[in-house]
């Protein structure tokens, strides 16, 4: 099964269709049908997106209609091996993370927003690359996670 893990801004830009979303058609019909998963809170961003721009009913059933073949993980607090990878690239984020002789692990500090915390510990478990339009994940590229971005 060919999985990717697709950010918020990587749906919003195929539903808008526009350039960027465009760009990324081009890029799925080379993929051999992949699978397209995001993380729950994923689906969370997306709903606060449409209130925030007071969406009508009508383009929102367009949106669910598009967002109908992705597949959402939930975020389950039961699920250690993703918890435990939240709490690992949190840490490395922060520069915070220590390899097994108890040295810092050299990478950007960077502060990442609690969602995308989420979506990157997603892409991790799966061993899925991640499709983004924004460098919030640039210092996980080949850590973590494989990035592909628009």
């Amino acid at each position: 099964m060919n999985i990717i893990i697709v950010d918020t801004c990587v749906l919003l830009c195929l539903f808008k269709n526009n350039a960027i979303g465009k760009k990324i058609e081009v890029a799925i019909d080379r993929l051999n049908d992949p699978t397209f998963i995001a993380s729950t809170v994923t689906k969370g961003e997306l709903e606060s997106f449409v209130i925030q721009r007071n969406w009508g009913i009508k383009k929102r059933k367009e949106l669910y209609k598009d967002l109908e073949e992705v597949i959402y993980l939930d975020i389950n607090s039961s699920d250690e091996e993703l918890i435990n990878a939240y709490a690992k690239i949190d840490a490395f984020s922060k520069r915070k993370l220590s390899d097994p002789k108890g040295n810092l692990l050299v990478g950007s500090a960077k502060n990442m927003g609690k969602n995308d915390l989420w979506i990157a510990a997603t892409a991790h478990i799966l061993n899925a690359p991640l499709m983004t339009t924004d460098g919030d994940f640039d210092h996980l590229d080949k850590i973590y996670l494989d990035v592909i971005k628009f």
